[in-house]
């Protein structure tokens, strides 16, 4: 079985790369020639048919665009993923790999994204990047065990998530503290004018209190595609409506794009198993690395 998961990188930090981790440099084009120097030795989103132009609205969804379009330079896998150089997908918070002497950094919650104040969830693997990945022992046994899980993972599921995250207050209240409400009013226009049949599913997902974000996923090819096909064509005409307001905002509120998409995953998630009772759904952990540099 063929399993390619893009380990998405726009800085030069340690390579997580294997059979099954492919690392690509997203946002290419629009990278500093020093920046694109330094990620020399793996492809990236600018090749093919390709967004990577968009990277700063989009975010990491310029990878799922390059995959879904390009699947031959992948290798045509019969899995495809994303997952981050900050967020690896399959690694346990109980790795147990602390160094002592180094500032517990922590894994980091996506709950109050843009509010500094949020807590951190401080456990004893999750310790400064630079220290945990200043030897190369570290970073081959992260690397080690994503591959592993990912690879079994996908033996058993055709769609491999990151453990949804449980917050006391609903997806849209969170929305609403974090990002702009019309976005997502947008958005639910959009899907309900041209996917009335999910409009339910939108509703219960952004009502809910618990959800999968960091748009990391690892789906059979053909989800894959039909996933990112019905993505992109929301994400489209949503950009075509807010398009012109979302580029006078600063760097931060550009990314609507790429945000949500964390939301539109399970919206379109929920819509796929309530059409298919024969759909297997497996999660996986996600590790944090809080503190990582690089160009």
């Amino acid at each position: 079985m063929n399993v390619k998961v893009m380990v998405c990188y726009h800085r030069n930090t340690p390579r997580f790369r294997s059979d099954v981790l492919f690392p690509i440099h997203v946002g290419r084009a629009l990278a500093s020639e020093e920046a694109k120097a330094a990620m020399a030795d793996m492809p990236g989103d600018d090749t093919g048919d390709n967004i990577s132009a968009k990277n700063g609205s989009y975010c990491e969804l310029t990878a799922i665009y390059w995959a879904w379009k390009n699947p031959a330079l992948l290798g045509n896998p019969d899995y495809i993923g994303l997952c981050h150089y900050r967020r690896l997908l399959g690694v346990s918070p109980t790795l147990g790999m602390y160094v002592p002497g180094s500032p517990i950094l922590g894994l980091r919650s996506p709950i109050g994204r843009g509010l500094r104040t949020t807590a951190r969830l401080l456990v004893r693997c999750s310790v400064r990047a630079d220290a945990l990945l200043g030897t190369s022992f570290a970073v081959r046994k992260l690397t080690n065990k994503s591959t592993a899980a990912i690879r079994d993972a996908c033996g058993r599921y055709d769609v491999v998530l990151p453990t949804a995250w449980r917050q006391n207050i609903s997806r849209y209240d969170f929305w609403k503290a974090n990002g702009i409400e019309s976005d997502l009013v947008t958005t639910l226009d959009v899907v309900a004018e041209r996917y009335p049949d999910m409009r339910q599913h939108f509703e219960t997902t952004v009502y809910s209190n618990s959800g999968h974000y960091q748009n990391v996923s690892v789906m059979r090819a053909d989800l894959w595609n039909e996933y990112a096909a019905w993505l992109f064509d929301v994400l489209y005409e949503v950009e075509r409506r807010i398009g012109q307001d979302v580029q006078k905002r600063d760097a931060q509120r550009r990314r609507a794009y790429g945000y949500i998409g964390e939301y539109l995953t399970d919206i379109w998630l929920s819509y796929k198993k309530s059409s298919d009772s024969s759909l297997s759904v497996g999660e996986l952990p996600l590790f944090f690395l809080s503190g990582v540099g690089g160009i």
